[in-house]
């Protein structure tokens, strides 16, 4: 069971950017992943290329 001091506040971001290689012709879609705690310690993000 959690307790609550195991729960922490964070704000989330998804967006759809284009991502080349510069190598392809044409850039392919991707969607960005931002996660940010509340007090500012950790940023996390990562890319899928699914929909979130």
């Amino acid at each position: 069971m959690l307790s609550e001091s195991n729960w922490s506040r964070a704000e989330y971001l998804t967006r759809r950017v284009d991502v080349w290689d510069g190598k392809a012709s044409t850039a392919r879609y991707w969607h960005l992943l931002v996660r940010r705690e509340i007090d500012g310690r950790k940023l996390r993000f990562c890319f899928a290329n699914t929909k979130p």
